[in-house]
This record gives C-alpha cells, structure tokens and sequence, in this order.
C-alpha cells in the first residue's frame, strides 16, 4: 500500500511546516516513532480525556492521516467525521460510525460537534491562517463542546501573541482570549513528548 503527497495539492503550504505527514510502518496502520503509538496514547493521553467522550458524542478530527486515532476512538463515541486533506484513511481503520472526507478544515462545512480533536496538526493551520483556523473550530462546537489538541510541547508559546510568534508556534491563551473558548486542562504527557489542551466553548 502506498500513498504519494505532494507539496503542489496545497499551493498555500508554509515550506517550513511541510504536510506534518505522519510516517507509518510498511502496512500503513501505526507510527513508526515509538512515542506516538496507539500504545502510547491508550495509557498515556487517553486516562486523562476519557471524560469527555460517550456514545452521545459527534466528533470532528482534523487532519485525521490513516485513520488509527479514529479507529481506536470509535470504540467511545456515537460518530466521528475524520477529515484530512492529503491522503485516504487506511481501509483497515475504517468503521461503520467514521464518515471520512477528503478535505481541509477550511473547506468543510457540516453540522456543530460535541469535540473536534487534532494530533500534531494544529501547528499546521497556520499555512491558512492559525488564528482564522481557531475562530472556525471554536464555531463548529456545540455549545460546552471541547477541542482537544495533541501537539509538540514546544509549540504552544503562552509568552507572546501568536502574530509574533515564528513558524510552526501559536499561543492558546491569546487565541481563546480573542476568539472565545476557555483552556479547562493542559498537561504534558508522561513521556514529556506532547502537550495535550482541552479547550472548551
């Protein structure tokens, strides 16, 4: 199974941040970096979110890759609508309650959710607009829904506003402070590799 990518399907790329392509084993269904398994999310991030998902519950990921977040967190909600711009989920993470859609965050329309969830591809917004690309999810939420972003440790700079800030970085604090949404949980994972933020509306 192979999947090509190229820069080109999205004109407006940051070079800098690239496609924040996440790098599979040769059977396209888990990381290949050890600290961003299934594994690892299951016992490190997972106890710790729980609280938010139930079978009530609609779900929008952002930026979803092959789909193996989704296939794990279907299991915890009523539907999830796995989006991602570059690729197709891979056919072995696929479920009757995920609905995949091959398209941006910016060109997606659909009705409110209860979370929207991200994995390392927040960051990414910024090629079309962090601040725009927050003031869309906080208004695709129910009200009392939740963003839940799973990001490099380093990204989320909370000292300065994100128009300062250098490629690949944003700061939650100023975003919520002009865009609505309350941070109400942020922690390091125990391997001290993401930051994981709840936000909620």
């Amino acid at each position: 199974m192979s999947f090509i990518f190229k820069l080109s399907d999205s004109p407006n790329l940051i070079p800098v941040l690239g496609q924040g392509l996440q790098k599979y084993n040769s059977a396209d269904d888990e990381s290949i970096d050890p600290t961003n398994t299934i594994e690892v999310f299951s016992d490190e991030i997972w106890p710790s979110i729980n609280k938010y998902f139930n079978q009530d519950v609609r779900m929008l990921d952002i930026g979803c890759g092959n789909g193996r977040f989704d296939a794990f967190l279907s299991n915890h909600v009523g539907h999830i609508v796995a989006i991602d711009a570059f690729r197709e989920m891979n056919k072995v993470h696929c479920r009757q309650n995920i609905e995949f859609v091959k398209t941006t965050l910016q060109k997606y329309t659909g009705d409110p959710f209860d979370i929207i969830f991200l994995f390392g591809v927040f960051y990414l917004q910024e090629s079309w607009g962090t601040a725009s690309a927050f003031e869309k999810m906080i208004s695709m939420l129910k009200d009392g829904g939740v963003i839940i972003s799973v990001d490099d440790k380093k990204r989320d700079l909370r000292h300065d506003v994100s128009d300062r800030l250098p490629h690949g970085y944003y700061n939650l604090d100023s975003l919520c402070n002009r865009y609505g949404g309350e941070i109400i949980e942020s922690f390091v994972q125990r391997n001290n590799v993401h930051r994981i933020t709840v936000i909620k509306k």
